[in-house]
């Protein structure tokens, strides 16, 4: 087996290899079974992968290919083990590289992919274990940081940057996957303090695709830092807001995408006409009485008595 350093690689085959690992990272190249043996030896010809990083420091190179490698290394997050935050870490520190990009940043000089990456390794470096995270934590709570990720016009950017704002707020104390996985920090309207939930959802809230925080009965049981009467409120308020909003969610988001199976029906061209309290002589639940311009397509070309029946039938 060829080693890394092996004296009898020609530099031509070299310039190749690490040519095929750029090119495979920037998206000209796409990665196949035949091509990935040699995306593999780029990545091993590569005298320091980190350090590359650090030969440009320009806008182009920020908003191209440098985002685009980082948006690659954080696709590997299962790799396991602390091997990504290892490669991310010597990305970062010195911080040749990182002090440009997060200027470039505060600058409004990144495109939104760029800044999306940015948004991710900063969430990614304030998790660090065994680091002191400090630095990334100062940067992290400048508001031109703060301000610009969760006003950004992309929802996965607004969504990171909430991530991070719950990072910082957490505790020394808490454990980074009770931070990541425990309640708040997933969008505008999850806090740790269910007081703090806003009944009505937020478009951010209809938009996240993060499950949301809802406590299973071994959480109840290990919870010591709470009273039993909030544990049990927060647990309830939690299910019933998400049984409300499930639905809401599911339609939205399949409205949403080009081809979203719907549950439901949806009508074009509809005003409310009135509001419906049955007969006035037995009680009956109320209802918003509706009025389409137009029949339904579903039943264009029936008889009434076969419309009512594909009505009554729910087809």
């Amino acid at each position: 087996m060829e080693s890394r350093t092996d004296p009898a690689l020609h530099s031509s085959r070299v310039s190749k290899l690490k040519k095929r690992f750029l090119d495979v990272l920037s998206g000209s190249v796409k990665l196949d079974p035949r091509g990935a043996s040699l995306f593999l030896q780029g990545l091993c010809a590569q005298d320091d992968p980190a350090s590359a990083m650090q030969f440009d420091l320009s806008v182009q190179f920020m908003n191209g290919l440098g985002s685009t490698v980082l948006e690659y290394l954080l696709r590997a997050s299962d790799v396991g083990g602390d091997a990504l935050d290892t490669l991310l870490f010597h990305v970062v520190e010195p911080p040749i590289f990182w002090g440009v990009f997060v200027r470039t940043f505060q600058q409004g000089a990144l495109s939104e992919d760029a800044q999306l990456a940015f948004a991710k390794v900063l969430s990614r470096l304030l998790t660090l274990q065994d680091r002191d995270t400090t630095p990334y934590r100062d940067v992290a709570a400048q508001p031109s940081v703060q301000d610009s990720l969760i006003t950004s016009s992309k929802h996965d950017i607004r969504e990171t940057g909430h991530l991070i704002k719950h990072i910082l707020s957490s505790t020394s104390s808490v454990t980074v996957y009770d931070v990541l996985n425990g309640p708040g920090g997933r969008h505008d309207n999850d806090f740790a303090d269910f007081c703090d939930i806003a009944i009505l959802p937020t478009a951010d809230e209809i938009l996240c695709r993060k499950p949301p925080f809802l406590r299973t009965a071994s959480d109840d049981e290990l919870d010591t830092s709470e009273t039993p009467a909030k544990v049990y409120l927060d647990n309830t308020f939690r299910m019933l807001r998400e049984d409300m909003l499930f639905d809401i969610r599911q339609e939205v988001q399949a409205a949403l995408q080009k081809d979203g199976k719907h549950r439901g029906l949806r009508v074009n061209s509809v005003s409310m006409v009135g509001i419906y309290t049955g007969p006035d002589n037995r009680k009956t639940r109320w209802a918003i009485m509706l009025q389409c311009d137009s029949d339904f397509w579903q039943l264009k070309g029936k008889s009434e008595e076969d419309a009512r029946i594909s009505l009554a039938s729910g087809q």
